[in-house]
């Protein structure tokens, strides 16, 4: 009889020791409010974020924080005080889309930006990572990922972009919308998922 095998050790995952940004870019919408930061919830809830996590809810709407964190805690389920401090992770900063927007708001992604280096200035040592989830309109795909290419780079660490299906409405605009992204970013770093399903790909994000 073979005796028992020792277990292999646990190899960590690098990711928990980075810094991690995550921007959910519409995020007043109701894909948002429903799939996205419920789901990033679960992962917290868990402890499958890194400690530094930050997560920059993005949209045209004027709002504070408090606005934002008052319109999630009803759909998120789970100890109050896990929500509570899942809340305290998620901040918005409001802007524009392109620079074709007419939308009142400072400069595309300016403020953004800034917001992600001065949570980067905490983590001098980590690597900083850097996810954008589009919960938008296709049509505002390709001028949102140049401005992501154009502003939000992560010099010291990775950038990734998640984009929902329906992608482009037949075949001809989603080659087009296709090519227009692919242009700006390497296929790794690029995410197509449909929100019905993505829930648990949004789960297994980080590993």
């Amino acid at each position: 009889m073979l005796g028992s095998q020792p277990s292999a050790p646990k190899v960590p995952n690098p990711v928990m020791a980075s810094c991690v940004s995550v921007v959910v870019l519409g995020a007043s919408g109701d894909l948002a409010k429903k799939k996205t930061y419920p789901a990033l919830f679960k992962l917290f809830a868990q402890n499958f974020l890194p400690k530094s996590t930050l997560v920059i809810g993005y949209a045209r709407s004027s709002m504070t924080n408090e606005t934002l964190r008052n319109q999630l805690r009803g759909f998120l389920k789970g100890e109050a005080e896990a929500i509570e401090r899942f809340l305290q992770i998620c901040i918005y900063v409001p802007g524009q889309y392109s620079l074709t927007d007419k939308k009142d708001g400072p400069a595309v992604f300016t403020a953004l930006e800034q917001t992600i280096r001065e949570h980067e200035k905490d983590y001098p040592d980590a690597p900083h990572n850097r996810l954008f989830y589009l919960a938008l309109p296709p049509s505002v795909y390709p001028p949102v990922c140049q401005s992501i290419r154009e502003c939000c780079m992560s010099a010291k660490g990775w950038t990734r972009v998640i984009i929902e299906k329906p992608f482009g409405r037949d075949l001809k605009s989603s080659e087009e919308l296709n090519e227009q992204i692919c242009c700006l970013f390497e296929e790794e770093n690029l995410y197509r998922i449909d929100h019905y399903l993505g829930k648990e790909i949004v789960q297994n994000l980080m590993v």
